[in-house]
């Protein structure tokens, strides 16, 4: 498979994501960890890495992208008021 087949089928796979309705406000961050992710996994993709150390990684990613929302929803009802 080459590399812009196996990235169009990464592509596909996140495209529920990029689907989600969620609040204009959080949307652009779930676009930018959207990017995120799907360019770590072309990168990881192409790395030929064991399962064990894929899921590590994208443990690692999604732990960052939950905290980075943890820390929006809050700032964002605080300007609410």
């Amino acid at each position: 498979m080459s590399h812009l087949d196996q990235g169009k089928t990464v592509e596909r796979a996140m495209q529920p994501i990029a689907d989600l309705d969620v609040p204009k406000r959080l949307r652009a961050s779930v676009d930018k960890q959207n990017q995120i992710l799907l360019d770590l996994a072309i990168s990881l993709v192409q790395a030929g890495l064991p399962e064990d150390q894929v899921r590590s990684i994208i443990d690692a990613a999604c732990a960052s992208y939950r905290d980075e929302l943890v820390s929006t929803i809050p700032a964002i009802r605080a300007q609410d008021g």
